[in-house]
């Protein structure tokens, strides 16, 4: 960019009719630069904004029914029964894809919860090695 200024320069001074013309060329230019700085200061800051809140700062947000993740994609899923042990329960979603995993966050039972079959882009199918279980669980 500094190539192109001089350039712009040395061919402004050298040119007989140097003049208004000249001067208001270099003007705008001069204020398209100011312009490209202050574009190169806004992506500064947006880029130490966007490292700021990913320095350990991911947030899931509330975990209620349905509840989006707050700077996460994903949603919260709340099953009051997950139905007898090791039988298959479905969890409805609305990520529009197969889930990449799921983070139970709260379980009432004593037992794990593991994948069933394959999961769908709307159904989550998952089994409880305890019977009856409340849980609530985070779908990515």
């Amino acid at each position: 960019m500094r190539t192109l200024v001089i350039c712009l320069c040395l061919t402004l001074i050298s040119t007989p009719a140097f003049g208004i013309e000249q001067l208001s060329k270099q003007s705008r230019f001069e204020t398209g630069q100011k312009n490209i700085e202050k574009h190169r200061r806004d992506i500064d800051t947006d880029l130490r904004h966007l490292f700021f809140a990913l320095q350990g700062r991911v947030a899931f947000g509330e975990s209620d029914d349905g509840v989006d993740g707050e700077n996460i994609e994903g949603e919260f899923q709340v099953v009051a029964d997950t139905g007898n042990a090791d039988t298959e329960f479905q969890i409805t979603h609305t990520l529009n894809r197969i889930p990449n995993g799921y983070i139970v966050t709260k379980n009432t039972g004593a037992g794990s919860i593991y994948d069933s079959t394959t999961h769908t882009t709307t159904l989550l199918k998952l089994k409880s090695t305890a019977a009856n279980a409340a849980i609530t669980v985070f779908i990515f």
